[in-house]
């Protein structure tokens, strides 16, 4: 699962700056954008195969990456995901549902 890297990521780069908690940890981003590589490896494996994460269909499991995954751009991590092309258009699909152009004010 890539939450416990991308939360933890997103959290250390954007949200610790953004309540005034000082600078990001850069050996702890370090740990993390490896940890989140790894786990991205697997997620492109399955990907590759799979057109959303649970098989073929959007499903909870999909949604429930899409706030992090929303962020990794901002906590620098966007040349991760564009490192995994299945699943960066897995991204792409997802991000561009209606709902979640609503939701991000687009």
């Amino acid at each position: 699962q890539s939450d416990p890297y991308a939360s933890k990521l997103v959290g250390e780069v954007v949200f610790k700056k953004a309540f005034g908690r000082g600078e990001a940890d850069a050996a702890k981003v370090a740990e993390l954008r490896a940890g989140l590589a790894h786990c991205l490896d697997v997620y492109e494996t399955h990907l590759a195969t799979n057109t959303y994460l649970a098989g073929d269909e959007f499903t909870m499991a999909d949604l429930v990456h899409m706030p992090y995954f929303g962020l990794l751009e901002a906590a620098g991590a966007g040349d991760i995901v564009d490192a995994h092309p299945n699943v960066k258009k897995w991204w792409e699909r997802v991000s561009a549902r209606p709902a979640w152009a609503r939701a991000n004010g687009k």
